[in-house]
Parts: structure tokens; sequence; C-alpha cells
């Protein structure tokens, strides 16, 4: 007795890492969150039919799978099987015993402080990201409405600065982060601005769109 989840599932939903990512079920909300352990995405979009709340991994094998027939219209699940359908096609898979990572306690509790452009910011970091060694960190300052984003590269001496332009709140904030990270969650929000909760401290970056409450990513910093 398959129970039945209809919602609108994008490739963006099971793509973004390599791994497992988890589906969460709880009441009419349907919630899709993969990581690599460096970064971690959300999706949350509302959902129908007959379900029991449940939390449904998804092997990389699987997402694979999905990857070949096209993103599934609806999930059907049982305590040991799910099915994925998709038009005339249906994947049929165990049940993952696999545990997946409390991602909420990881989510840091601050506010957003800070909007920016995407591409703007897409474009700053890849320009750093391309002579700053091996580790791709850059360094990032925020003051007085504007993020200075700077790398250089131990071995050959270049550094490259550039500032984005960017509406601000609180206090400034200066901190490293690795490039790659950020850039491969800056892809994925598609929104023309995003939100960023960004602070000098250890907590990681957080990054949301003010057009979609539904998305979510998270970037570990450089302490």
């Amino acid at each position: 007795n398959l129970k039945s989840v209809s919602t609108l599932l994008s490739a963006d939903s099971f793509k973004l890492f390599k791994g497992l990512a988890l589906l969460e079920v709880v009441g009419n909300k349907f919630t899709v969150v993969s990581t690599d352990a460096t970064a971690l995405i959300r999706l949350k979009s509302e959902c129908e039919g007959s379900r029991l709340d449940a939390r449904i991994m998804l092997s990389e094998k699987v997402i694979k799978s999905l990857e070949d027939i096209g993103m599934p219209t609806s999930l059907r699940y049982s305590e040991t099987m799910t099915c994925l359908e998709q038009l005339n096609y249906k994947l049929y898979a165990s049940r993952s015993t696999a545990t997946f990572p409390n991602y909420k306690a990881i989510i840091p509790d601050k506010e957003p402080n800070i909007t920016v452009n995407r591409a703007q910011l897409i474009e700053a970091l890849t320009k750093c990201s391309l002579i700053s060694g091996e580790l791709k960190q850059a360094n990032l300052s925020v003051e007085d409405g504007e993020m200075l984003v700077n790398a250089g590269h131990e071995n050959s001496g270049i550094a490259i600065k550039t500032k984005v332009v960017l509406e601000q709140s609180g206090d400034n904030v200066v901190r490293s982060a690795y490039t790659l990270h950020l850039l491969k969650v800056l892809h994925e929000a598609k929104s023309e601005q995003i939100r960023l909760a960004l602070y000098s401290d250890s907590s990681s970056i957080v990054i949301t769109s003010p057009a979609d409450d539904n998305y979510l990513s998270l970037v570990a910093l450089i302490a």
C-alpha cells in the first residue's frame, strides 16, 4: 500500500550534489535536501495526495536513473519501498537505511544582513577563483554598502580585487570563504537578487531568495 504524493520536482532538486538526497514529507509540505558536507541546498514545495509523514533517502544510483528518464511528478512510498513516477515511467527502489545529517541543526539562526545582485557576485567570485590557489580561498569584506572580494596566489604573487555594490544592514563584515563552494550554490539560486546572512564569526553563510521563500542554501566558511 504505497502512499502517494504529487508535487513539482525539478532537475535541480536531485542532482545538486553527488551522494544521498533527503526527501522529507511533513503534512502538505515537501522538502528536498542535498549536501556534500561543504555546502547544502534545501528546496521546499507543497504537495497533495494521501500521505504519511516520511523521511526518504535517495541514493546516487537512483538520482542518476532520474537524470536518464526525467524528473518525477509524483512520489509513492511505503515503509520499505519508494516509487518515483514520470509520465509512463515508474522507478522502484528499496528505502535506504542510511542516516542523513541533521541539517536543521547546522543552519545558523541568523537574519539576512546583505542583499546583492547574484550575477555580479558570481562574476566577482569567478575572477578570484582563477588565481586563488588550490584551496580557492577569497576574502570577503563588507563595508558601507560594498563588498570587496579579493584573492591572491602565493607562488606567483598575483592578486585580484573586485567590488560589488549591495544593500547592507548591521555591522561591517570581514570573512574568508571557499569561492568554489559559494559559486556552486549561487549558480543554483535562480533569482536575480539574493540575501546573505554573512557575519564575522564562525557561522556558515546562509543564502536565501527574496523572490522564493522555499529556497535556502548554506556554505561552510573558513574560520
